[in-house]
This record gives C-alpha cells, structure tokens and sequence, in this order.
C-alpha cells in the first residue's frame, strides 16, 4: 500500500526575524535538514543521469551543511543536547545555558557557532541562507514545557473518557500519542456526546432488580505527589522528554521516510512584501527568498553538472531556426529517414547541426543531449541570430512575392482598363451610328410629314372641281328628266 501513496510535505520556509528564540530555531534547523536533502537529491539525480545515458559521471564539489546540522544534533556537544541537559536541572537559567553553549559549540564549531561580544544571551549560527542571531531568553522553559500537576490531576481524573485516556497515555519519542486499546473499542463513536451516553449506558445494567457496576472504574481523585517533573512528559524511571527531545527524533522520521520517497519540491516565491494584486516584482524580496529557499544553491549544483538536458527529437523541434540552416533536407536525408530508425536518424541530424555550429564539450546519451550550463545560452544566441536570417530572408522574400503579386494585378488591372475603353468606345461609335441614323430618318421623317400636309390641299380643289363638273352635268340632265316625267303623266 505504501507504494500507491502521496504524502505532502509543507513546512515554513527559513526565518530571520529582528528577536529569535526557540521556534525560530527549529524551523530553520528544519530547513537545514532539508536543504542538505535537496543538495543530495539534486546531486544523486545528476549521478544517475549520467549512468542512465552512458556517459563518465562528473565530480561536483558543493558546499555542504553537515557542520551546521552537527553544531546542533551532536550527541555530546551540540546545542540542542546542550539544551536538553540544561532544562533537567531546575536551578539552570539562561545565563547557565549561555556560558554552556559559549564553550561548547562556540568552541568546537567556530566557523558555525559565533559567540558575542560581551558573552551574553545570544549567539549566532551562519546558516546556509544567512547569519541568524538567536536570543536564549525564555529558550529553558519553551523546551520543558510543562504542564502543572493539577492541570494533569484534572485531565486524569475527568468524566469524558477520551481526556482520560489523553492525559493518562504518554508520548512516544516523536511526541505523538500512541494508540490507546480502550479507545479502539470506541472508535465508530463520531464524537465524544455519543462515546459518554453509551458508556452510561452500559455502566449500569439490570439483572432481576440487582443493579451492577460497569466495567469502567471510576477514576480516584486523590492528588498526586509532588514532582519536580512534568508528569504528562514522564513514565516511573525514564528521562525527562522535552520539546527538543520529541524534534530530534520527529526530524530523524521525516528524512527516514523522504529517502523512501521519489521527492518533487514546490518553491513559493512572493513577488513583493506590500501583497500588492498588481504585477510589480520587488528584487530584493525575490532575491531574499531564493537564497533562503536554497534555490541559489540548488543552481550552482546545476552548473556544475549539465543541467540542460533535452532529447534529440526536442533538440531539432526547439531550435528548428538552428537545424533549417545549418542542416538542409536532401534527398539522401530523406532514404536514411526511411532506412534507419528515428531514434538514430535524430540523433545523427542533432550530432551534425551541433559540429556545424561550433559547439563542443557536451554528452551524447542514449536518449540525450547533456549539455552544460554555458551551451543554453550559446545555442539561445545562435537560434536567434539565424531566426533574424530567417526572418530577413522571409521579408525579402514575401516583398519580392508582394511586388510580383501586385505587378500581375496591376497588368491584369492594366488589361482590363484597355478592355474597358475599347468597349466604351465601341459602345460610343455604335451609338453614333445609331445616332446618325435616327437623325436621317428624323429629317425624313419631317418630309414625309410637309408632304402629307400638302396632299390634302390638293385633293380638296379636285374635289371641288368634281363636284363643280358634276353640278353641271346635274344641270344639263334637270331639263330633260323633267320633260321625260311629264310625259309620263300625261300618259
């Protein structure tokens, strides 16, 4: 089960405030730890990088904080061992400490461990982010801790069940409380109201009238003796555990079980100590936050390996500026793409583009290209100053196709004027012609119409003439139908 599991890890981050006292100390002690983890994560990450791709591993030389994490957790001498001895003795105060840890890790760990002055309360231990003053006052009795004895009298001798069992257990060397059996019967109980309403319940149980006693014994309410330890803290015969004590060994779990782990670490940088909403990034504060994340460090580890390291069909598809120039596609590269395998034909094209650009002193892995920390940037420069070839030649390029699409249209433009005058004028002569004709059959037109209008002067003489001639006639003939009619009458 335990290889299907995700564990989040979130501590705070290294602390250097104006007064440093206890807790203050364990964090940043916490923080050494982990930067030792990370320095060792990073530098076993790059050692078998190397075994993987079958390249010589490398020697990297880092500065490493093991006399910081000794200055505290040595057995004999160190400062939380120190303090641990001193807050068994209840005479001890934070002068008795002082003078301790002056000639003890003052003198052991001298580049560690500064003593003041003037000999007084404070040290300061040279961390791996930066020098950190710590001040002892009150640092005694924040490491016991105690609890007084009536607190403990009270909790014991509760009627809640579950405070009972809390005060009666003691803590385990990394001050958790141990599974308790009698709580293990209870545990379908979703709070305690229901754990106590079911344990009255079964405190008293009728059998023929007889009333009988639960299981459960009520707890005795006599005081305890007089200790001058914490009694929460102690079992009949061992040492006292103070607050240091269940630290060391929580810490020990921790690095134990992160060794087991495949790590992954998260860095939270704040831009700006203002909680400003807006963009502005404040360097000092970003800068203050990488060395005491320890991501400074972690860079220089970096750069002493190779810490750009990019697969070769990656390599070709980044700096594709690069490869174009560099490296153009002929007719044999196209039957070596179809003969060999595409892990090989990339890494090839990737080996030659790099001999052709100058680059050297880097690996070639199975599946890799190493590099070191100075290729990123060469290999930046020379992309973009070929991308600025590129880009130069693409706007020559597209202006010579600019120019020549717009002479095309412009003699297509040109063809097209001449097509359209040519039909204006055809339009313009038909029309004259048309024109011209219209106006020879207006004017014919006319004299059809002045001859109509003297035709119908003529008819009217003739008519009269007629009309004349036949009056005349009418004349001539009167007389003799007359004497034809009268004979007719007389006969």
């Amino acid at each position: 089960s335990s290889a299907h599991t995700i564990a989040v890890l979130d501590i705070f981050g290294f602390e250097n405030f104006k007064s440093n006292s206890f807790e203050q100390l364990c964090i940043n002690v916490t923080n050494e730890h982990m930067q030792r983890f990370l320095n060792q994560h990073i530098y076993d990450l790059e050692i078998s990088d190397c075994q993987h791709e079958g390249i010589d591993t490398i020697d990297i030389n880092y500065a490493d904080n093991h006399l910081v994490i000794e200055t505290f957790f040595n057995k004999h001498s160190g400062i939380l061992a120190i303090l641990d001895e001193e807050s068994r003795f209840p005479q001890a105060t934070d002068q008795t400490l002082a003078t301790k840890l002056h000639h003890g890790p003052g003198v052991q760990f001298r580049d560690i461990y500064s003593v003041p002055k003037d000999g007084g309360t404070t040290f300061t231990i040279r961390h791996y982010a930066a020098p950190v003053v710590y001040n002892m006052v009150g640092l005694l009795e924040k490491n016991r801790d105690f609890l007084p004895n009536s607190i403990v009298f009270v909790a014991r001798t509760s009627n809640n069940l579950i405070i009972q069992e809390l005060f009666r257990m003691n803590l385990n060397e990394k001050g958790v409380l141990p599974a308790s059996p009698s709580l293990r019967n209870h545990q379908h109980h979703p709070n305690t109201f229901h754990a106590n309403r079911d344990i009255k319940r079964n405190d008293v149980s009728f059998n023929h009238g007889v009333k009988h006693s639960s299981h459960l014994q009520q707890p005795s309410r006599t005081l305890p003796e007089k200790s001058n330890g914490n009694t929460f803290e102690r079992t009949g015969g061992t040492a006292m555990r103070t607050v240091a004590f269940h630290f060391k060994h929580s810490l020990s779990e921790l690095i134990e079980k992160m060794t087991l782990c495949q790590c992954h670490f998260v860095r939270c940088i704040k831009p700006n100590e203002l909680r400003d909403k807006t963009t502005s990034l404040t360097v000092p504060c970003v800068t203050r936050q990488l060395r005491y994340s320890g991501v400074l460090q972690m860079c220089e580890i970096r750069k002493k390996g190779y810490p750009l390291r990019i697969q070769f069909d990656e390599f070709l598809h980044r700096y594709n500026a690069l490869v174009l120039c560099l490296l153009p596609i002929t007719t044999d590269d196209r039957s070596k793409e179809l003969s060999l395998s595409s892990l090989t034909y990339s890494r090839d094209r990737a080996i030659e583009c790099l001999k052709r650009a100058g680059i050297d002193n880097y690996k070639v892995g199975r599946t890799k290209l190493l590099f070191r920390y100075w290729h990123s940037d060469q290999l930046h420069n020379l992309a973009v100053q070929y991308e600025k070839k590129v880009n130069v030649c693409q706007k020559v390029l597209r202006g010579w196709l600019a120019r020549r699409k717009y002479s095309r249209l412009r003699e297509v433009h040109q063809l097209q004027l001449v097509f359209i005058r040519k039909f204006c004028d055809d339009i313009a002569l038909t029309g004259q012609l048309y024109k011209t004709k219209m106006d020879n059959h207006c004017q014919y037109d006319k004299k059809r119409k002045l001859k109509q209008n003297v035709q119908p002067k003529a008819n009217d003489a003739d008519e009269e003439q007629i009309e004349k001639t036949m009056n005349y006639f009418d004349s001539l003939i009167d007389p003799y139908l007359s004497d034809q009619e009268t004979n007719a009458e007389n006969k």
